[in-house]
């Protein structure tokens, strides 16, 4: 019985052998976008909250690193992006919890430069 679960347990994490990193392991989401304060009530009504990022990103030729299938060598990349989320939270509960609804835009700038591919 102890060797058919071990081997049941071996072939469960099999999948978990061939799992990659999506895009070279770039993070998807934005720092912060996710904190402890996420599930604290706010006031009813309409708020527009701003996110500024700026990123930059560079790295010398000496040290080439792979991404997609290519390996690049030389970067230099910069954005400045501006979020925009106007946001209603409703005042009455829906199903016990107090409800949101919110559209995100994004306006901004980015620029990129390899020294080969």
């Amino acid at each position: 019985m102890t060797k058919t679960k071990t081997l049941i347990g071996l072939m469960a994490m099999l999948p978990a052998i061939t799992v990659q990193a999506d895009d070279g392991g770039i993070s998807f989401w934005l720092p912060g976008q996710f904190g402890a304060l996420a599930a604290a009530p706010t006031e009813p009504g309409w708020s527009m909250p701003l996110i500024y990022y700026h990123v930059s990103a560079s790295e010398g030729g000496s040290k080439p690193f792979p991404r997609g299938g290519r390996t690049t060598v030389g970067l230099d990349a910069k954005a400045d992006l501006l979020f925009a989320s106007p946001t209603y939270t409703f005042a009455e509960p829906l199903l016990g919890a107090q409800a949101a609804v919110s559209m995100v835009a994004a306006v901004g700038r980015s620029e990129a430069s390899v020294d080969a591919t």
